[in-house]
């Protein structure tokens, strides 16, 4: 295990932000932290996809990366939402026919109702940190730092709304050492990188999350990694190796590889993709 590290950690404050489970619906649960996919999502947005360069050519940036995700959040709302389903059928449901616009005496929009109820997280902090070839690296710290506000008007991570309010990148130099102590964070700990460092316990529930898009036409087809949600509990047992840390926080990081495959053409190849 290499003793230091070089990486570029990228910290974003978000007002507030939904990082939901995608096989909630009627009650949208969050995740603390994003994906990281979801944090692909708003790298990729730097390199303007489709105007100034290909999904294949902004691909080619991230492939190879080592990403790691950790973060923090200060409240924890509930919201209700009416959310509106445009099929002829849900509409005549309502309005007992599909000409019928009438509820009640009053003109009504469209369609049917189904109530939302919506975790939302409120005054969140993302660390990401991307390691690997440097010329990338010093590519992405420049859009963050240089050219963000010619890129992009409005910066989001994950939801449009979800605006961020801050965000900076800067490199720093991650060290190998022992780590204990209680953080008020949350991490991705990958399950292959938890075996490295020799776990003696569990790392937190155990995940499925989405890593990268694969393919994004009438669907979405992700590829998905096996990883503990932490809740920042170390203890001087809970690994036999130590880890990487960032001394500017304190705190450690845990790298995954960015590597995905070329688009598949259906979804039963997608159902192949290792994970």
């Amino acid at each position: 295990m290499e003793e230091t590290a070089k990486a570029l950690k990228i910290k974003i404050t978000l007002p507030s932000a939904q990082f939901r489970y995608p096989f909630t619906y009627q009650k949208r649960y969050t995740y603390p932290i994003p994906p990281y996919s979801t944090v692909l999502g708003f790298l990729t947005n730097l390199f303007n996809p489709e105007r100034e360069k290909t999904l294949e050519e902004i691909r080619e940036i991230f492939e190879g990366l080592e990403i790691a995700v950790c973060g923090s959040f200060e409240t924890k709302t509930i919201s209700q939402h009416w959310y509106r389903n445009l099929s002829k059928k849900a509409h005549s449901n309502r309005f007992h026919s599909p000409q019928n616009r009438y509820l009640d005496f009053q003109v009504e929009h469209p369609g049917g109702q189904s109530p939302i109820k919506l975790e939302v997280l409120r005054n969140v902090v993302v660390f990401v940190y991307l390691k690997g070839e440097e010329e990338k690296l010093q590519q992405i710290e420049k859009r963050i730092n240089e050219e963000l506000g010619e890129v992009i008007e409005t910066p989001h991570l994950g939801r449009a709304e979800d605006f961020i309010s801050d965000v900076e990148a800067s490199f720093v130099e991650l060290r190998r050492e022992k780590f204990f102590g209680k953080l008020d964070r949350y991490f991705w700990i990958p399950v292959e990188v938890a075996k490295e460092l020799g776990a003696n316990r569990p790392l937190g529930l155990l995940q499925k999350i989405p890593l990268c898009l694969i393919q994004k036409e009438s669907y979405r087809i992700f590829k998905f990694q096996k990883v503990y949600l932490n809740e920042g509990l170390f203890t001087p047992y809970t690994f036999e190796s130590e880890l990487l840390i960032d001394p500017q926080e304190p705190q450690p990081v845990f790298f995954t590889k960015i590597s995905c495959p070329e688009a598949v053409k259906s979804q039963s190849s997608a159902a192949e993709v290792k994970t």
